[in-house]
């Protein structure tokens, strides 16, 4: 029986493409079950298990030598292809629908047309839901043109404009092969590419298309996409006009920009400028180039011009998916900015840009039609930036909570907003380095952080208290408003203490890096619990105790009170802890944390120095610096007092001189109203300081 006639003959080079090349050639076959095709893949040296996968589904498999020329290789697969058509496909691509592609090979379409165009869709990320640049390429042609590929690398054949070509709009291939893991992976990639190229333009070093070609693959080397961004755009501006210029002027103007973006170069107005002069009807000059037009404005603050700019864009972002640029303007890149993401950051510079000129019911409703459910963190990041700035507005919680319920419930991962993520940046709006009060936008929220921010707006502890006790998740209220609690006066329930003793660690060190005021709520909290034998919080009162004295931001009295808390509060702590066999000796004592062993020595120079053992005393404190380096300033603020016989002690254990200065600035302070500037002068003084945990009790003096 004679063999049916071969229509295609499908071509592939590969190497090394075990992971990716088998989701491609499963995804050809209903290709090939549909026509007469024959399957041709070329090896060039692979060392895993490429070819052993190609052998399971290739008509051929042939091994080739690499030569450090992909037109080489290529071109070695199409001599041995039979098909009428040819079409070329890379292992890490993979055919979406082969029907358009089948009817156009058997149907009377095919019969007019020389070369044919099919529609790649390339990631960036490893999201076939993400962003994607989509751009038309010739994978398609009839064998009888007698075409090979030319060019060591970014291999075409070269089509003349006499040729009849046909682009098939509905055949997609996903292309991941710009998804790098790692930085050094972009890097190597562009090394390689960069070297092929730089050989084939030393033979035509103002060949425009090789020049575009090495801007895009410069990406991550800065020196070298500085350099091509530079000659690109010098060609491009010379006159006459070089050959190409038509096809090629857009592409290269916008990788300039592109560039000039990403490195912060002088020359990112001047060649936006150019092109939006030179260029107005590319759509790499009016999409791309108009979207980095906004972001300059953005980051610049010039909202006078940004709406128009915003319309700008987003009139030619519609045109481009309502088919206006024929796919011929895509021959030699793809657009950047086609994402619909792109329109909701549109929209939300524009509404920021409002917001600065007075226009606040337009910006809310640009903010309140954002979706956000698949957001990644850039864009969330820029709308919750403009919803902050409008939080005094009416509307602007009831907005944030509607816009953020599906996100808070139900994260995305795949899109890389995680919860954790997005908690993080809402956190942030509470931290005392915020001068506004964006905070306010998340108070219709019905989370954790919601109640947070209305913790955040109370005023009195009895009305916080009940939103206290709602809270189930408190690694997601931030240090700022515990803060606030303790500054209300509410207390903390005990749902906060049964967090794990790694979670209240956590807490103390929030807390310590964002509470101005940690010294004064230390002394506040342990005031809440001073008769609690609850371990847990024993344990959370001595974290924040080292907390506040490492961070040591306290006046001289509130010093000597936490001083003597925590020598309270280690002891108690400590015999807790551990069995008293292991708090006998310094000896036994060698295996402890750190900073228990400095509590150890802590009380070891507390007792010292109640006992006028000075000598002793200083020896302690100063192997309590050995065990815990962190805990210098406060032990180089205990030392002198020391020397002057003043060190923080409970009133049972003060010495009898400070108990005697105490008594007499008592006795001096009945005589005056509490309101007089004579009793605000002495408890300025140095010598209020060294007794005031004396004359005022430690329990009560801080609540404010």
């Amino acid at each position: 029986m004679a063999r049916k006639k071969l229509v295609l003959s499908i071509g592939m080079i590969v190497k090394n493409e075990e992971k990716k090349l088998e989701r491609c050639l499963r995804a050809l076959q209903p290709l090939r079950d549909a026509i007469p095709c024959e399957l041709l893949i070329a090896d060039t040296g692979s060392t895993d298990g490429t070819r052993a996968i190609a052998e399971q589904y290739a008509d051929t498999v042939l091994d080739i030598e690499w030569t450090n020329d992909f037109s080489a290789a290529r071109n070695a697969v199409m001599d041995i292809a039979r098909g009428v058509w040819y079409l070329s496909v890379d292992a890490d691509e993979y055919l979406d629908d082969a029907t358009e592609l089948a009817q156009f090979l058997t149907g009377p379409q095919a019969k007019k047309t020389d070369i044919a165009t099919v529609v790649i869709s390339s990631y960036t990320q490893n999201d076939p839901d993400g962003d994607a640049s989509l751009f038309s390429a010739v994978r398609l042609l009839r064998m009888a043109l007698g075409l090979r590929y030319e060019g060591k690398i970014h291999e075409r054949w070269n089509i003349t404009t006499d040729m009849k070509w046909h682009h098939l709009a509905h055949t997609l291939f996903h292309h991941d092969g710009y998804f790098y893991r790692t930085q050094q992976e972009h890097i190597n990639k562009a090394q390689r590419n960069l070297a092929l190229l730089k050989d084939e333009l030393k033979e035509n070093p103002e060949d425009s298309m090789l020049i575009l070609q090495c801007m895009e693959s410069s990406g991550p080397l800065v020196q070298e996409a500085v350099e091509y961004s530079h000659r690109g755009m010098e060609l491009i501006q010379r006159e006459p006009r070089i050959p190409y210029w038509d096809i090629v002027a857009g592409p290269i103007c916008r990788k300039a920009v592109n560039f000039a973006a990403r490195y912060q170069m002088p020359e990112w107005d001047d060649w936006m400028t150019w092109g939006e002069k030179n260029l107005p009807d590319s759509p790499f000059i009016r999409v791309d180039v108009a979207y980095y037009r906004l972001c300059w404005l953005y980051n610049l603050k010039k909202y006078e011009q940004i709406p128009a700019v915003a319309d700008r864009f987003c009139a030619a972002w519609q045109e481009f998916h309502d088919g206006k640029y024929g796919p011929e303007e895509f021959m030699m890149s793809s657009l950047y900015y086609t994402s619909a993401r792109y329109i909701s950051f549109a929209n939300v510079f524009k509404a920021r840009a409002y917001l600065a000129l007075g226009k606040e019911k337009e910006a809310l409703q640009l903010l309140q039609d954002v979706d956000l459910d698949h957001a990644r963190p850039d864009l969330l990041e820029a709308w919750l930036d403009a919803m902050e700035y409008a939080a005094d507005l009416p509307d602007a919680a009831a907005i944030t909570a509607k816009n953020l319920s599906n996100l808070l419930l139900d994260t995305q991962e795949s899109t890389g907003t995680s919860r954790q993520a997005l908690y993080s940046r809402i956190a942030a709006a509470f931290l005392p380095n915020r001068q506004d009060s964006g905070w306010r936008i998340y108070t219709d929220l019905d989370t954790d952080q919601g109640r947070g921010a209305r913790l955040f707006a109370m005023s009195a502890g009895k009305q916080a208290q009940d939103v206290l006790n709602q809270i189930e998740n408190w690694g997601e209220i931030p240090p700022t408003v515990l803060a606030h609690v303790w500054q209300i006066g509410a207390t903390l329930p005990l749902s906060f203490y049964a967090q794990s003793l790694e979670e209240l660690h956590d807490t103390t060190a929030r807390l310590a890096q964002y509470d101005r005021a940690l010294a004064a709520h230390t002394l506040i909290q342990l005031q809440h619990t001073r008769d609690t034998e609850d371990f847990a919080i024993q344990s959370f009162n001595f974290q924040l105790l080292l907390a506040a004295l490492q961070k040591m931001s306290a006046d001289e009295s509130q010093f000597r009170a936490l001083c003597v808390w925590f020598g309270r509060t280690a002891s108690i702590y400590l015999q807790n802890m551990y069995h008293h066999d292991r708090l006998q000796d310094e000896k036994s004592i060698r295996f402890l944390p750190a900073l228990h062993r400095f509590a150890w020595y802590f009380l070891l120079a507390q007792t010292a120095a109640a006992q006028g053992e000075s000598t002793t005393c200083v020896h302690a404190l100063r192997q309590s610096l050995v065990q815990a380096p962190v805990m210098k300033a406060m032990v180089q603020a205990l030392l002198p007092m020391v020397e002057d016989n003043s060190f923080p002690l409970d009133i049972a254990s003060a010495p009898p001189e400070l108990l005697e200065l105490a008594d007499k600035i008592r006795t001096i302070l009945q005589q005056y109203p509490s309101d007089d500037p004579v009793v605000q002068a002495i408890k300025q003084s140095s010598a209020y300081k060294k007794v005031a945990y004396l004359i005022e009790d430690p329990d009560t003096m801080w609540v404010v």
